[in-house]
């Protein structure tokens, strides 16, 4: 059984878009709220082509 505090740890995410869709390299991606940031960026510009 695992205790709640490693269930709801900090979650360690690297992306090849981590700063931004125009630089490709893995780097870390520190809070929810910049992934979020990213991949609604990634939609918009998908939907403008």
């Amino acid at each position: 059984e695992l205790e709640e505090t490693a269930v709801f740890a900090k979650p360690i995410i690297y992306c090849h878009f981590a700063e931004g869709m125009g630089e490709p390299k893995y780097m870390p991606i520190k809070e929810w709220s910049q992934l979020i940031k990213l991949l609604e960026e990634a939609v918009l510009n998908y939907n403008e082509l």
